[in-house]
Formats: structure tokens, C-alpha cells, sequence
């Protein structure tokens, strides 16, 4: 989990109202591992970001890339609906978002992709429905609230990423590869090549940092260290061979990178409370 303005980010997605009301504005310059986007619902916001200041009218989106420096203030009555999501995560849903870290690294340096949409930009039935939605489904426990969420944030990156694309940025997946790593791309690579034989020193090296820097600024922008990251993640896959297929625990945890089968147990029960085979058989019931 991420610090975010004094919460925490549980979820691969959230959404928060900020307003002054709420005592979630104004917010000082800040930054963060996950991207943000802001929808203004009522009256006006500004933000500073790259040390320009940007006027957000009622029903502009603005979009806040991962590690940008900002800080958010409000209008009287303002209100802004914050999404926040995980980059990183999104790319394991499917081919569409596989390179969409890489992607919006590109885009935020590059002059055809805009932070600010004016009102009328992207549909604004699109915009308030996915926004609203997020919102909505943020407070719930109804079951798929998180599919939902998670469909929304989907539906609005595709949005903003044709507009940028109508404007000249070019999506092209084989122009967002890279043939090496930086810090804030590393949980990409390693939830690409979780299977494999990672250490945190090589990862340093491939970030061009030595170890205790390295180690030093994941915790920084992820919340957690690099090792702590590797095992959630492995840990995650574990679950969906453990409740999607019939392979044992020989198999899983050869294919996800574990020394031998009491490692796996070892790693997963650290961080689910029970053992692999006690998982498997209540998720089972």
C-alpha cells in the first residue's frame, strides 16, 4: 500500500471527492508512484504541475503522471472527483495496456499529450458516467465493486489516450519498448519477469543505482521494498493458478521464480495467513 495525502492506496484503483468540505484541499506539491485524474463536477480547481499553473472549469479532466511534482487548490464549492490507479496493474489486463507504463512515460514528456481536457473534450456522458461510477463504486462492498471500478479507469484511459493520439502522440507498442529500466518503470519489468530469478541487485544495476539508493527510492515511490513487491506479485499469480487450475504446488512454484515448494508456502502464507492448499480448498467451497 502507497501513502497517498495521509490515506492509503489499497487498490489497483480508488476514487476520492476532494473539496475543501471535505478537508481533502488544498493539497501542497506532492508526488506519487500511480498516476491521477482529476474530474472537476463543480465549480473551479487549479493545479501546478511542471511549475505551471493549470484553471480547471466544471467538467475538465486533467491527467497527473506518475512521479509529476503537483499540488492541488479549489474555488469556493468546488468539487473534483480524484481517480487514482496503478499503472503497472493495468498492463496485466490484456494486450490493448501491455506497454501502457512505457506509454505514458513517453507521454508525459511529450507535447502531443496534454495534462488538461477542456469541458467537451472527452463525451461528457463518458466522463461523468466513468467518474461517477468510480466514485460510487469506491465506497462499496457490493461484489465486483473492484471489476467495476477497474472497467471505468479502463474506459477512461482510452479516452484520453485517443485524444492524445488524434493530436500526433504515437501508441505505437513498439515505440513505447525499452531495452532498459528505470526506477520509475522497474515494477513493470518485474511483474513482466516475476517468473524468472530476480534480485534487487540486478535490478539496481539495471537502474543504473546503487543498492541502498535503489532500495532507498522504491520505498519512496512504492510503499514498500523491491523484495516485498517481487513476493506480492508472485504471491498474486499464485493465487490465480491456485483457484483457475489444477497444477500442484511443484508446478507453481517453479513457473513463478520460488527456490521449491517450501518457499512458496513459506512466502504465501506470510502474506495470505494460510497455506497454499488451505487457500485452494475454501476458495473451493
Amino acid at each position: 500500500m502507497t501513502e497517498r495525502g495521509g490515506t492509503k492506496l489499497s487498490y489497483p484503483a480508488e476514487a476520492h471527492v476532494l473539496s475543501a468540505e471535505a478537508r481533502t484541499l488544498p493539497q501542497k506539491q506532492h508526488s506519487h508512484y500511480y498516476c491521477e485524474m482529476l474530474y472537476v463536477t463543480k465549480g473551479t480547481a487549479s493545479v501546478i504541475s511542471g511549475g505551471v499553473k493549470h484553471i480547471l472549469a466544471k467538467g475538465s479532466i486533467f491527467f497527473i503522471h506518475s512521479a509529476a511534482e503537483h499540488s492541488i487548490t479549489s474555488g469556493l464549492g468546488a468539487k473534483v472527483i480524484s481517480v487514482c490507479f496503478d499503472p503497472v496493474y493495468f498492463s496485466q489486463q490484456g494486450v490493448a495496456f501491455s506497454e501502457l507504463p512505457h506509454l505514458l512515460k513517453r507521454a508525459s514528456s511529450s507535447i502531443c499529450a496534454q495534462e488538461l481536457f477542456p469541458p467537451g473534450t472527452v463525451s461528457e456522458s463518458i466522463a461523468e458516467h466513468c467518474f461517477n461510477d468510480c466514485l460510487a463504486e469506491s465506497g462499496s462492498t457490493d461484489y465486483g465493486y473492484d471489476i467495476a471500478v477497474n472497467s471505468c479507469v479502463s474506459r477512461l484511459l482510452v479516452e484520453l489516450i485517443r485524444v492524445w493520439e488524434k493530436n500526433g502522440f504515437n501508441t505505437d507498442a513498439e515505440n513505447s519498448k525499452k531495452s532498459d529500466i528505470d526506477i520509475n518503470s522497474v515494477t513493470a519489468y518485474i511483474v513482466k519477469h516475476c517468473d524468472e530469478q530476480l534480485r534487487v541487485e540486478e535490478l539496481a544495476a539495471r537502474c543504473g543505482m546503487s543498492y541502498s539508493y535503489f532500495a532507498k527510492k522504491f520505498g519512496e515511490l512504492y510503499g514498500q521494498t523491491c523484495k516485498e513487491f517481487i513476493e506480492r506479485t508472485r504471491i498474486e499469480k499464485a493465487e490465480k493458478l491456485l483457484l483457475f487450475t489444477d497444477h500442484d504446488l511443484s508446478f507453481i512454484s517453479q513457473e513463478l521464480g520460488f527456490s521449491d515448494c517450501s518457499h512458496l508456502i513459506k512466502v504465501f502464507k506470510k502474506h495470505k495467513g494460510v497455506t497454499p492448499r488451505q487457500f485452494r480448498i475454501r476458495k473451493g467451497q
